[in-house]
Parts: C-alpha cells; structure tokens; sequence
C-alpha cells in the first residue's frame, strides 16, 4: 500500500508539473499547489511503512526501506518550508504581472476613447459624426434617427455624455476584476502557506536524522524547551538562593 501511494503521488505530481519552466510564477505556484496537495499520498504511505515494521519487526526488507525514507525526510520537511518563500514571491510576481497588463488593457482603451473623442468635436456636420463614428467601428455609439434631423451640439452632447459612462463603466470593472484576483490570490497564497507548514511537520513526525533514535519534530521539540527554560531557570535559581540567605540569622 505505501508503495502504491508513493507512486501515485510521483505520477500525479509529474503530469501536473511538465514541461518544466522553472522562471514562470504561475508555474511555481502551480509546481506549489500540485506538491501540497498530493503530498498526504506520501505521508500516508510513509506512515504506513512505519506501521508495517511495528506488525513485522523481523523483516529486514521494510527495516531497510523505512530507514532509508525516514532519513530522506529532512529534505522533504526543508522542501515543503521553502515552498513558503517561493508562493510568497510568485503571488507577488503574479499580481505585478496582472497588475501590467491591466494597465496596458487600459492605456489601448484610453487611447481608444480620445480617438472617439477628438472625432466627435472635429465634425462640422451630423452626416460627417455619423461617417466618423462608423470609420473608428464604435458599435455603442450611434446617431440615431435621420443625420439631417437635429442639431449638432445636441447630438454631440449625448454622444460626449455616453462616452463618458462607457469610459466610467470600463474603469470600475478594471477596479472590480484587479481587486477580485487579488483577493483570489491572496487566499491561495495563504492556504498553500499553512498547508505546507503543517505537511513540513507531519513529515518531521515521521522522519528522524541519521544517527538519531528519535523524529526531527521530537528533536525540534527537545532543543525547543531546553532553550525556552534554559534562563528562566537561572533565574529562579538565583531568586531561591536569595531567600535562603535572607531567611539566615
């Protein structure tokens, strides 16, 4: 069972990954979220093999092949702590680069509307707005009715005035849209971020130093509290002393 699980996860992490483009921040993130999300494939199988050597002590097969992936852990666990840093400057890459285009997308279309713009005050006649209007392919914004009906100030007032919502209208919706995808993002971002700490610390549970009896988490955990209390105990030591030599006649 656990090889079966190690080769599932191999495979599925392969094909979501390939081709490789390495530079690519939507490739990193998705190189990312293919490893966090198929990863309890490969806890469950390491536990599994944990598991297996507990029913059959004896076999030195599963021996050999535990050992061998349980000092392969500290790489995973120092692998699944540096996809942190690489999904925070890949969102990061990823919102400049949307960020970019956005803008491009809205300088073509600023550059669009002054064009519609410096028509509709050029034309010296309804007719000749009408001709411009149909030459720039400006489909929401006609002259309705008989050219030759109306006068020209009017008619260029509400085209003006239309062109002014439309130019509002593709502003909130560039607003709306940047802000949507950064949000989007941003909840990505964090849920890979914890995912990938706390897949680091189940394979630090199941993985142990070269050498070491014990799992990198229990060492963590050790040298944790031995710097935690190493002073405070000094100290109290030092209060202790000091009320034995105050309570002395």
């Amino acid at each position: 069972m656990a090889i079966t699980l190690f080769c599932v996860f191999i495979a599925t992490v392969l094909g979501q990954v390939l081709p490789l483009q390495l530079l690519d921040p939507v490739w990193q993130l998705k190189f990312a979220g293919a490893l966090i999300n198929n990863a309890p494939l490969a806890l469950v199988g390491l536990a599994f093999l944990h598991v297996a050597t507990r029913l059959e002590p004896g076999n030195p097969l599963l021996a050999e092949r535990l050992s061998t992936l349980a000092r392969l852990a500290p790489i995973t666990v120092l692998g699944f702590l540096l996809l942190v840093p690489l999904q925070v400057m890949a969102v990061g890459q990823t919102l400049k680069a949307h960020q970019n285009v956005q803008n491009r997308q809205l300088t073509i279309a600023e550059r669009r509307i002054a064009d519609v713009r410096r028509a509709i005050n050029g034309a010296t006649t309804v007719a000749q707005l009408q001709a411009e209007l149909v030459r720039l392919k400006v489909g929401t914004l006609t002259v309705r009715g008989n050219p030759a009906d109306g006068s020209l100030s009017g008619v260029r007032e509400k085209l003006l005035s239309s062109l002014e919502g439309s130019r509002s209208t593709l502003q909130s919706q560039y607003r709306s849209s940047g802000v949507g995808r950064i949000w989007d993002l941003i909840q990505l971002s964090f849920q890979g971020i914890i995912s990938a700490i706390a897949l680091g610390l189940g394979f630090a549970a199941l993985g142990q130093r070269r050498g070491s009896p014990i799992s990198l988490l229990e060492e963590f955990r050790r040298s944790s509290l031995r710097v935690r209390f190493r002073w405070p105990s000094v100290r109290r030591r030092q209060n202790r002393d000091a009320r034995i030599l105050w309570k002395q006649p």
